[in-house]
Formats: structure tokens, C-alpha cells, sequence
């Protein structure tokens, strides 16, 4: 239960380290 409340605690950071990198994935495909 205390590791669930830890990945849900640090779940936003995941989810916005996850949507950068796919963002940054996506700009270098646009410009190669």
C-alpha cells in the first residue's frame, strides 16, 4: 500500500517527463 501511495504521489512527475520526451521525439522527427 505505501508503494502504491508513492507511484500515485509521483505519478504528475512520470506523466510530464513522459509528454516532454515524446514532445521532444516528435520535434526531432518534424525537423530530420
Amino acid at each position: 500500500m505505501y508503494s502504491l501511495y508513492r507511484i500515485r504521489s509521483l505519478a504528475p512527475f512520470l506523466f510530464t517527463a513522459v509528454a516532454w520526451s515524446v514532445m521532444a521525439l516528435l520535434m526531432v522527427d518534424l525537423y530530420t
